[in-house]
């Protein structure tokens, strides 16, 4: 499934390359990439001045995914490359005859 809404501007990415730290003692450790992906992209987005109807069809988009499969989504520009992810769980608020959201979005390494 494709998650077909845009954010409103501004979008907060985080990146987290997947790695495993290995401490052996006496002060010395070692950090192990994990898997083939450079860096997990976290998003923190935000949905504002939506219609109610706008708002229900993003709620439930989300809730059919139930916070564990993934979906697929096109960042922001100039980060606007496909990928997996997921989200666990999400804001609605109130505002007026509007709503808005707040989610992040957690990329699902391979």
């Amino acid at each position: 499934m494709d998650f077909i809404w845009k954010p409103t501007i501004p979008a907060v990415l985080t990146e987290n390359p997947p790695v495993k730290d290995y401490n052996f003692g006496d002060g010395f450790s070692e950090r192990i990439p994990i898997g083939t992906q450079q860096n997990i992209q976290s998003w923190r987005l935000n949905f504002d001045a939506l219609l109610p109807d706008e708002a229900l069809q993003i709620r439930n988009f989300l809730k059919s995914q139930g916070g564990h499969r993934a979906f697929r989504w096109i960042p922001p520009s100039p980060y606007d490359e496909p990928g997996l992810y997921r989200c666990a769980s999400w804001n609605i608020r109130q505002v007026s005859q509007y709503q808005s959201i707040e989610l992040t979005f957690q990329q699902v390494s391979f």
